[in-house]
Parts: C-alpha cells; sequence; structure tokens
C-alpha cells in the first residue's frame, strides 16, 4: 500500500479475502464514534440505519471539521499537538494526516457510488498508514491546510447532487448495503470521533 499525500498518484491496495477469515483481520477506520483507533475490524459491524440528520446538516457538519480542527490546534505548541490522547491513542500530529488519507478514500467511493450501479468498495487496510506515512513527522498545520481543501472538494461535490443521487447505493465492505446518505453521515461520524480524540489530547 503506497500513499502520498496531497497528490493524485495515490494507491490503496485492497485487502485480498481469498480465506474465510480474511476479512476479520483487516483495520478499517472509517467507523463512527466508539471504535477505538487501535481496534481491529470484525467485519461483522451491525448494518447501517437511516440517517438521523438531513442532508443540509451533514453538509454543514463536513463544511465545519477543517474550522473545527483549526481552533483546536491554534496557538498549540508541538510538544502538545504531538501528546497522545489519555488512553495512549494518537494525537494531533496523527490524528489529522489520517482524516486526510480517509478523505481520500471517501472520495473515491462517492465517485463510484455515483458513476457505477451498486458497486461493491474493497476493503482498505488502514493499519499500518501511520508508519508507512510518517504521521508523528508531518507538520500538523500542513496537515490540516491539505485536509482542509480536500474536504472542500468534496463538500462542493455533494452540495450539487439532487435528491436521488443521495439515495444512490453501494455495498460497503463493513456494513452492507448502504446509501450515498448513510455513507456521508458515517464520515461525519468518523470526523466526531476524532474531533473528541484531539480535544481530549489536548486537555
Amino acid at each position: 500500500m503506497t500513499i502520498h499525500g496531497g497528490q493524485e498518484d495515490v494507491t490503496l491496495s485492497p485487502i485480498p479475502l481469498g480465506a474465510a477469515d480474511d476479512a476479520e483481520r483487516y483495520r478499517q477506520d472509517d467507523a463512527p464514534p466508539g471504535d477505538a483507533p487501535g481496534n481491529t475490524s470484525d467485519s461483522s459491524e451491525p448494518a447501517v440505519t437511516t440517517p438521523t440528520r438531513s442532508v443540509p446538516e451533514l453538509l454543514a457538519a463536513l463544511r465545519a471539521t477543517p474550522a473545527d480542527l483549526e481552533r483546536l490546534i491554534s496557538g498549540q505548541s508541538a510538544e502538545s499537538l504531538a501528546r497522545p490522547a489519555s488512553d495512549g491513542e494518537w494525537g494531533v500530529v496523527e490524528i489529522l494526516p489520517h482524516l486526510d488519507d480517509w478523505e481520500l478514500v471517501q472520495q473515491k467511493w462517492i465517485h463510484r457510488l455515483l458513476d457505477e450501479d451498486t458497486p461493491t468498495f474493497e476493503p482498505v487496510d488502514d493499519s499500518l498508514w501511520a508508519i508507512e506515512r510518517d504521521y508523528a513527522g508531518q507538520p500538523p498545520v500542513e496537515s490540516l491546510a491539505t485536509f482542509a481543501e480536500r474536504r472542500d472538494e468534496t463538500a462542493h461535490l455533494l452540495e450539487a447532487l439532487d435528491d436521488e443521487a443521495w439515495q444512490r447505493e453501494a455495498i460497503h465492505p463493513r456494513v452492507g448495503r448502504i446509501t450515498l446518505h448513510q455513507l456521508v453521515e458515517r464520515m461525519c461520524d468518523h470526523d466526531a470521533r476524532h474531533i473528541e480524540q484531539a480535544r481530549d489530547a489536548l486537555a
């Protein structure tokens, strides 16, 4: 797997699912709040439910995340941004490039969902991303700027869609059949989880 953040030549290798238990080994951190970043996916997550937020609410939440993160890191020292959360998990310096990597994955999924009839998303193993991309060595301000730019692209794409597009479906590797509306709500939940993690790390 190779990821070059902020570039267009990103390659995300799918996880081979040839053996019966292979699906239980990969870690895919696009889950809603509750799972710790170090947890291993069990591939049998309950099916998604009817979205609890409207499309305008979700779009506003997507737009708000970069600004929320900017407020959190403003004025913080390098030591504070590198400090892990209270549970020993990532600090802000790791969270920011992680969000950017997942934004790229979600963009690709959204484009497939819009362009194909019920595409099947291949699993993405993000278990080594922090090591492979040296999350801890990336400047937090630059990581946030890259994520904010990519999130703006995502929001522009989604804001142009009609109601019918939001009901298009795909097959998600963890939860099965999912609409675009449900996928975007999942994105917002993922944001919320890591914003809380960042607040904890900076507390």
